[in-house]
C-alpha cells in the first residue's frame, strides 16, 4: 500500500528573529516492510539544507536561516510503500533470550535496555522482574 505523506511546520514569531537554526527528523526509514520512494523537505524563506546520518540509521536535515524573519515554514513530503508485515509468531524459543544477551553484551542496543526516567517501577513489573531473574 502506498502512502503519501506531508508535514507541514509553521513558526511563526511575534516579531522578527535574527536567525533559526533547525534540525528536522521526518525522512521516513527504509527498512523490514516498508520503504520510502521519496522524499523531500522545502524551507521557507529559502536557504541550504544538509543531511547526515545518525548512529541509527535516521536522516537527520540541518539547516540555518540567517536574517530577519517573522515566518518559518518546513514541508516535509514523501511517498512510502508499505507492505503487510510478515506474520509474528505464537511464541519465541528459549533462545531469543541468549540471542538478545549476546546483542547486548556486543555493545548493541544497550541505550534501549538501560533505565529510563520516563518509566515507573510498579508491583506488576517487579512481579514480572523476579519471574525471569
Amino acid at each position: 500500500m502506498f502512502y503519501s505523506i506531508r508535514h507541514v511546520t509553521k513558526f511563526q514569531y511575534s516579531g522578527p528573529v535574527s536567525e533559526s537554526l533547525m534540525e528536522v527528523r521526518m525522512h521516513p526509514r527504509s527498512e523490514m516492510n516498508q520503504r520510502c520512494l521519496t522524499f523531500q523537505l522545502s524551507v521557507s524563506p529559502r536557504t541550504s539544507v544538509t543531511s547526515y546520518r545518525d548512529y541509527l540509521g535516521n536522516t537527520i536535515y540541518h539547516f540555518d536561516v540567517p536574517g530577519l524573519h517573522s515566518l518559518l515554514i518546513i514541508v516535509a513530503e514523501a511517498l512510502v510503500d508499505v507492505q503487510t508485515p510478515p506474520q509474528l509468531p505464537y511464541s519465541l524459543p528459549n533462545s531469543a533470550w541468549n540471542e538478545l544477551d549476546d546483542l547486548v553484551a556486543a555493545g548493541d542496543y544497550w541505550e534501549m535496555l538501560m533505565p529510563s526516567s520516563f518509566s515507573q517501577q510498579t508491583p506488576a513489573l517487579q512481579e514480572l522482574a523476579k519471574n525471569w531473574a
